[in-house]
């Protein structure tokens, strides 16, 4: 009973905070939101096709199973698509090759005063921040159509003990996606907040250290051209 308690006012924790986040964000990033929505909507639209299909041709049997080699590959797509630690892994590893070699760069060339700032970190950041709110949204959508198929063709595990924590789960990856989203949209206000008040010989020692590495580098760009 009380598994179920706290379940509840998680759930009720993760629909009020999504509700913040869009009423927060739908002033001046109202498009953002209608990306996230049409994410949901349309993995909701694409699974439904998919799942209609694998039950009129029996691929899905009575009980929700997979049967035969083409509910083995929905079985395998749907286990890739829910797979979030897949999903970030790329994410990360791609960015680790944009960003990784950059800084190493940056790094080892300051030591001979021509470093330069690294490139497309802004356009990484975005990347990663939009990548997660994909993943989440796409699982909360994929969740939620295996949710509505289970429930009204009576498949096993989705009966009315089960719909909750269903429900819960639906819920909490909408509540990352838009949480990933707030923060994102409010980084710029708390990273000037940070500068704002951080000590003052911290700022001036890390521009003392940025001009140290680029000591040279106008002379290096003025011979090279």
């Amino acid at each position: 009973m009380l598994g179920y308690i706290g379940a509840l006012c998680v759930a009720i924790f993760c629909f009020a905070f999504t509700c913040y986040s869009i009423r927060t964000l739908r002033g001046k990033y109202g498009g953002d939101v209608r990306i996230v929505w049409y994410l949901f909507s349309l993995t909701i639209v694409i699974s439904s096709i998919v799942g209609l299909w694998a039950i009129d041709s029996g691929a899905i049997d009575s009980r929700g199973s997979f049967i035969g080699e083409t509910g083995g590959f929905i079985n395998k797509l749907i286990t890739a698509t829910l797979d979030i630690d897949l999903s970030l892994t790329i994410v990360v590893t791609v960015l680790a090759l944009i960003l990784v070699p950059q800084i190493l760069t940056y790094i080892l060339s300051g030591i001979f005063g021509i470093a330069k700032s690294p490139e497309y970190v802004s356009q990484s950041i975005t990347f990663l921040v939009w990548s997660m709110i994909k993943t989440f949204i796409v699982v909360s959508g994929v969740l939620l159509t295996i949710l509505i198929f289970g429930f009204y063709n009576s498949w096993d595990s989705f009966g009315l003990d089960n719909i909750f924590g269903w429900l819960l789960l639906v819920v909490s990856f909408c509540f990352l996606s838009f949480l990933v989203l707030l923060l994102y949209r409010e980084s710029k206000e708390f990273a000037n907040d940070v500068k704002k008040f951080t000590p003052g010989f911290i700022l001036e020692k890390l521009s003392f250290v940025h001009r140290k590495c680029t000591r040279h580098i106008k002379i290096s760009d003025s011979t090279e051209k």
